[in-house]
């Protein structure tokens, strides 16, 4: 007898790993690379994102990060790093006021909503 529930979980798995693989290849033509530059940029990271040094997270696998200028890939990053990158405007002089920033809070112990420990 077939166990309904483990039929429709192969069903989601394999509609998971579809929408992975039509995903994938959507983000490689945008990003102008080959699956096989793909895995050997995620062999050369140890499949860990570039940023964080974390594996793949959210979607199951890491996201192509690309220069918005040239649309050349830098590297693969994690869905929490690779947006991150985003809201800065991959621009490292607010990515180094947001560092000054956290460690100024930091120093002065400072909680969330300007609440002092």
């Amino acid at each position: 007898m077939t166990d309904r529930r483990f039929g429709r979980l192969v069903v989601l798995h394999s509609y998971k790993d579809n929408y992975l693989k039509k995903n994938l290849r959507r983000s490689l033509t945008a990003a102008g690379i080959t699956l096989e530059q793909y895995e050997s940029i995620l062999a050369a990271q140890d499949g860990l994102c570039a940023i964080c040094g974390n594996p793949p997270n959210g979607q199951g696998r890491l996201h192509i990060d690309h220069d918005h200028e040239t649309g050349m890939a830098r590297g693969l990053l994690c869905s929490n790093c690779n947006p991150g990158l985003g809201y800065f405007k991959d621009d490292p002089e607010r990515l180094r006021l947001a560092i000054e920033y956290l460690e100024r809070c930091r120093e002065r112990n400072v909680e969330p909503m300007g609440v002092t420990g």
